[in-house]
């Protein structure tokens, strides 16, 4: 969490440097902003598996502050203990130990409103979002520390341990971004998503929770 609040902290300095660099320029008369945005970005992915997302974003203005968007993106190691506790089962039944993980690719289409602050070029926002997640489950198992097929060992593993499911996706997030140069910015924001279970297709399925940080840059149009 202290890697985090320092990538966090530098982000925003960045923004700050850009933002004072700008403001050096002489500029034309302040207008609206254009309707459109586009951005693109990374960051860490937290919760019971930590790694990392790419993904980006695209919104129209609407009224006023808010906006429709659509967002897209993949995160790479997505864990939960309900899919630990499968693999358990198994691995143990016959001397073996696992490494289990979600592969997701999300999309989601929703809205975004910003807040209006006294200091125009930075802007905190809400959004909310519904979708499907595309989720592929890794299990790996492993005998005295060497990678074994299941098969080789006499287990066969179903959808839930080894295959891909499409289900439902819930996005909640909160963020800032900070306008330079005019038409770009940049825009960081902590996002919640949860993937729904899928019991139709799995036999007590479960939801996964999904944390992530995103940093990413813009341009309105």
């Amino acid at each position: 969490m202290m890697r985090l609040s320092r990538l966090a902290m530098i982000a925003l300095v960045m923004l700050s440097c850009a933002r004072a660099v700008s403001a050096q320029t002489p500029a034309a008369a302040t207008t609206e902003d254009p309707p459109f945005y586009g951005e693109f970005g990374g960051g860490p992915t937290f919760g019971h598996h930590s790694s990392g997302y790419y993904g980006g974003e695209v919104g129209y203005r609407v009224w006023n502050n808010l906006s429709v968007a659509v967002e897209v993106g993949h995160m790479g190691n997505i864990g939960s203990q309900d899919l630990d506790d499968r693999a358990a089962i198994i691995a143990s039944s016959v001397g073996a130990t696992f490494a289990a993980a979600y592969q997701v690719t999300y999309y989601d289409f929703g809205v975004r409103y910003a807040f209006n602050m006294p200091d125009h070029w930075i802007k905190p926002y809400a959004s909310v979002g519904f979708g499907a997640a595309h989720v592929t489950a890794v299990t790996g198992f492993s005998v005295n520390g060497t990678p074994v097929t299941p098969e080789s060992i006499g287990i066969t593993t179903g959808n839930d341990l080894n295959g891909t499911e499409t289900k439902g996706f819930i996005m909640i997030g909160g963020g800032a971004t900070a306008k330079f140069k005019e038409r770009y910015f940049g825009d960081l924001s902590f996002r919640y998503g949860r993937i729904l279970p899928d019991t139709a297709a799995i036999d007590g399925d479960t939801g996964v929770n999904t944390l992530r940080l995103e940093f990413q840059v813009g341009v309105r149009f």
